[in-house]
């Protein structure tokens, strides 16, 4: 019912876009900022099933970041992987750009 409370229980789901831990200087508009997002995966997950470091890098780069139409540009710097304690990751280097350098509205990111 609508006017019921919300429960003071923490929701099993959160909203994957939502950092769990942030940093940032104040009063910046976000060129320099650190976001962690921690998420649970099934025991015995593999993350190549979805492919090698490199051709993730590039997929996510094609289709989510610079996708065609959105006025951006990726460039892949580097991209890598790793085990620890059995568990695979992969960390990407990479550069977004939206606009030419000097036109309004412009900006250019650099991530790891």
């Amino acid at each position: 019912n609508s006017l019921d409370p919300p429960s003071l229980r923490r929701e099993s789901r959160r909203n994957v876009e939502e950092p769990d831990a942030a940093y940032g200087p104040m009063n910046s508009t976000g060129e320099e900022n650190v976001s962690v997002i921690v998420s649970s995966v099934p025991a015995g997950f593999d993350l190549s099933v979805f492919g090698d470091a490199q051709s993730q890098a590039n997929w996510l780069l094609a289709n989510v970041l610079a996708k065609p139409g959105s006025g951006k540009t990726g460039a892949l710097i580097n991209s890598s992987s790793k085990v620890v304690s059995g568990a695979k990751y992969y960390t990407f280097e990479y550069t977004i750009q939206k606009g030419e350098p000097g036109e309004p509205g412009s900006w250019f990111r650099h991530n790891v």
